[in-house]
């Protein structure tokens, strides 16, 4: 899998980074890995992201 993250040049030290620990902490779940493998375009890809984020809270 290959992620671009793109963040506002004035928060892309901080928030770059937590994007991609959060990231990382997900993709150890191997259903939200599925989900992503399944997904037949971006806007389920989308959904896969907006779910993990909505059940978190964040």
């Amino acid at each position: 899998m290959i992620f671009l993250i793109g963040v506002p040049e004035n928060k892309r030290t901080k928030e770059h980074l937590q994007i991609l620990a959060w990231l990382s902490r997900n993709l150890m779940h191997q259903e939200f890995r599925e989900d992503i493998l399944h997904a037949e375009n971006e806007q389920q890809l989308f959904n896969c992201l907006k779910k993990l984020e909505t059940e978190k809270g964040d």
